[in-house]
């Protein structure tokens, strides 16, 4: 078992796995129209925990996410505050990695 980066207390990705369907540092993730950058360096991951994501300075017409609950159906609610200060919230979830 991986001490870093590990998903839920003790496994993770295959990096070997990932690869052998193109995931790789650096590749881009098509799904559903919309493209994600797999990122370069250290591999670990971001818990969602009530933190905001500033996007100041971009434009876009889709919002996507990428990821993967552990233990479980995991999921909350993502709220967007535009640049009128107008808010939209969306349920957010992600099944079971594993």
């Amino acid at each position: 078992m991986p001490s870093s980066a590990n998903f839920d207390g003790g496994y993770s990705y295959s990096a070997q796995a990932l690869a052998a369907v193109s995931i790789t540092p650096g590749a881009t993730i098509a799904h559903k129209g919309v493209y994600f950058l797999w990122p370069m360096g250290t591999n670990n991951n971001v818990q969602a925990n009530g933190q905001v994501i500033n996007t100041t300075g971009m434009m876009g017409y889709t919002l996507g996410f990428l990821g993967a609950g552990a233990n479980g159906l995991q999921g909350g609610n993502i709220i967007v505050t535009y640049n009128d200060a107008t808010t939209q919230t969306f349920q957010l979830t992600f099944n079971d990695w594993y």
